[in-house]
């Protein structure tokens, strides 16, 4: 249990979207950034936009409204899951499988055909997103470091073992 000084408050937060909102803006994907904004908005306000519901209606062009209601109303539940995984999973490297696995997990069957349709459409919305993310790769590779928007550099050692190659550029990213 954790207690404050006297004087002092602790305060937990837990910041919607957070992760899409930096990856918005470091990249300077500009529909991204308007997506995360929208998303933040209250339920109930007109302009709200439920990022990882539209996400799955617009990639497979469904007929229905973009909530989890809309999606669970025509059996079609489980693509938001795969949805929320690609918008988070992308900036850590996964790939179709990976997602496929991770909707596993959370007792969601995603074909890997689905999540390449997802993964596509991620990176045709959001279209900055991919570039900045090979450029973090490739500076942990060719540059070896990464200065973060605080200042604060990230180095990568040099290295010829694939495997820890693979793991400094999901760092990167």
């Amino acid at each position: 249990i954790l207690c404050a000084a006297e004087g002092h408050v602790l305060v937990e937060a837990d910041i919607k979207s957070a992760e899409l909102a930096g990856m918005a803006w470091l990249s300077g994907d500009e529909q991204m950034t308007e997506d995360v904004r929208r998303n933040c908005l209250p339920e109930a306000h007109p302009d709200y936009f439920e990022i990882h519901s539209n996400t799955a209606v617009q990639a497979f062009r469904l007929d229905c409204a973009p909530t989890k209601e809309g999606l669970k109303s025509i059996g079609k539940k489980h693509l938001r899951v795969g949805a929320k995984n690609v918008n988070f999973g992308i900036p850590y490297g996964r790939g179709s499988v990976a997602i496929c696995r991770q909707c596993k997990e959370e007792g969601v069957t995603l074909t890997v055909e689905e999540a390449e349709d997802l993964r596509q459409y991620y990176f045709t919305r959001y279209p900055r997103t991919e570039p900045f993310l090979a450029e973090c790769r490739a500076r942990s590779q060719q540059i070896g470091w990464l200065r973060g928007v605080f200042g604060r550099y990230r180095r990568f050692p040099m290295t010829d073992d694939r495997k820890i190659q693979g793991e400094q550029e999901r760092q990167a990213c």
